[in-house]
């Protein structure tokens, strides 16, 4: 719905406030930075928010009544590039960061929640189905980067399903 801490043509600070009340509902949510801000009516901290303004958020989700929020897109403290979640169930912070891509990519956010969502129906745990879906995102979009035909607004993410399906141990 937003990304660079702008809403997607379509979508307003209303559609984004609703939003945040339906994930009021949600076990898990998997906003990115912009996302989440938009959602909780707050200020875009901007792409390369420190940790902590995104544990913040995460907290602020949480007592909002998401469960398990995670945030994507995130720059991790050691300059990696992957998530960073809250189980408000343990009152703990996890996170996990890979080699950042040099691109954009239109898309990733449905690509992730598809490929999370399959590792956890799959019987994986959340935190090993947050790192398969990184790495299978981090891989469609380093194959859309490398592909010299390649479009600016969808990723190639079905040439790296056969590397998800090992991902999956299947």
């Amino acid at each position: 719905m937003a990304d660079g801490g702008n809403l997607y043509v379509g979508f307003d600070k209303a559609f984004a406030l609703e939003m945040g009340g339906l994930c009021k509902e949600a076990d898990i949510a998997l906003p990115n930075i912009s996302e989440a801000a938009l959602m909780l009516g707050e200020d875009y901290p901007g792409e390369d928010a420190p940790e902590e303004v995104i544990r913040d958020l995460l907290k602020k989700l949480a007592e909002n009544g998401v469960r398990f929020p995670v945030i994507t897109g995130a720059t991790l403290s050691d300059g990696s590039f992957g998530f960073i979640g809250f189980d408000s169930a343990k009152n703990e912070f996890i996170s996990y960061g890979m080699e950042k891509v040099p691109t954009k990519s239109h898309g990733t956010g449905d690509v992730y929640a598809s490929a999370f969502t399959g590792a956890l129906v799959s019987g994986k745990s959340i935190y090993d189905s947050l790192v398969i879906a990184a790495k299978y995102t981090t891989a469609s979009i380093r194959n859309t980067y490398n592909d010299p035909e390649r479009v600016d607004y969808a990723v190639n993410f079905e040439l790296e399903l056969p590397y998800y399906m090992q991902l999956l141990g299947k």
